[in-house]
């Protein structure tokens, strides 16, 4: 089973090559124990999408209520009274997280390294409290076939550099799609694009 997925989150991490974090966006990240640096790139929602030969069977969307202040509602529409209301604890996430790894065997996301690294980010931060837990989830997830969507996109539109999902949604389809920068929303316009480009799923896996 493929499992595509999303991270949104109240910025991006620490750069030490600029202050301008969006220069850095696609830039080498920070490890992930380097809790410093992700402190401004806490996680606000996630979703999982599970796919098989038969389309989308499963799809796991939460907001993720962490405590922090949430500074860049502009960008994807998440205040912290939504969060409050409506978003599970971490712990919670990471025993719904397990699940989701234990049915999977392909990980993939848009910018997958920039994903991977918040949860595993929010992993290392919860072990100060619950090592041998974190530290399982992060071998679950270190043990999973990974893809990053955005090389293929860029190899897929023939340039020579990152494209955003929203252009390689554009590509796909010859529009824009909605409600971007909401994880769901992104999860589901990144699998629609792959299929409508011919990502060559191996359903053998």
């Amino acid at each position: 089973m493929y499992c595509g997925f999303d991270t949104e989150t109240t910025g991006l991490p620490r750069s030490n090559t600029t202050t301008d974090t969006a220069k850095n966006r696609w830039k080498p990240l920070p490890d992930y124990r380097d809790l410093a640096a992700y402190d401004n790139a806490r996680l606000v929602q996630v979703c999982f999408m599970l796919i098989n030969r038969h389309g989308i069977q499963e799809t796991y969307t939460r907001y993720i209520n962490t405590g922090v202040y949430i500074p860049n509602t502009e960008f994807h529409g998440i205040t912290n009274a939504i969060v409050a209301e409506h978003g599970i604890t971490i712990e919670q996430f990471f025993r719904d997280l397990e699940v989701i790894l234990n049915k999977s065997s392909v990980l993939f996301a848009y910018n997958i390294q920039f994903d991977l690294n918040i949860i595993k980010s929010e992993l290392f931060r919860f072990s100060v409290n619950n090592a041998t837990y974190a530290e399982r989830l992060i071998a679950l997830l270190d043990a999973k076939m990974c893809t990053c969507i955005m090389a293929y996109a860029s190899e897929r539109m023939h340039i020579n550099r990152s494209p955003s999902m929203k252009q390689f949604y554009y590509f796909a389809f010859g529009k824009d799609f909605e409600k971007a920068h909401t994880a769901d929303a992104d999860v589901r316009a990144m699998h629609d694009a792959m299929v409508k480009c011919g990502f060559p799923f191996d359903w053998t896996l």
